[in-house]
């Protein structure tokens, strides 16, 4: 077996698989499962998403950062281009990454029924831009209310 990343994902269970290499897997050789490719591809679950009946709303944002990228930045905006949340990133390296975004502004302010875009962007460990991509978020409205 090989891990894909340092820090495991809130489902562990995903951060390993089988060995890819032919000299073993890791510590003993190159990581395989997060060599391959720079291209990343943003997964968001549900979408659309949409309030719960106990008021908890809640977006997976995954993606797997592959070399030569090293750091990553996720950032959402409304349909007009004006940043909506900040979610940070990270400089650990290559491997899978899992977010939350709670459907709330940098304020915590609850954002408004509507789609919202996605912005990934990932850099090299000189800083240099080597890649990203985004994605259409949708948040529906509330269940039982219309």
């Amino acid at each position: 077996l090989e891990r894909a990343a340092a820090l495991p994902l809130a489902d562990p269970h995903h951060n390993w698989g089988p060995a890819g290499g032919t000299a073993g897997g890791t510590p003993g050789c190159v990581n395989g499962r997060a060599a391959a490719g720079s291209a990343t591809e943003l997964d968001l679950r549900p979408n659309p998403f949409r309030r719960q009946a106990d008021g908890t709303l809640h977006q997976r944002l995954l993606f797997e950062l592959r070399e030569p990228c090293e750091s990553w930045r996720v950032e959402i905006f409304d349909l007009w281009g004006r940043p909506v949340r900040d979610l940070g990133g990270d400089a650990w390296g290559a491997g899978p990454r899992e977010l939350i975004w709670d459907g709330t502004d940098d304020g915590g302010r609850r954002v408004e029924t509507g789609a919202y875009v996605v912005l990934l962007r990932t850099y090299t460990a000189a800083g240099a831009a080597c890649g990203g991509c985004r994605s259409l978020s949708v948040l529906g409205t509330d269940r039982g209310r219309q």
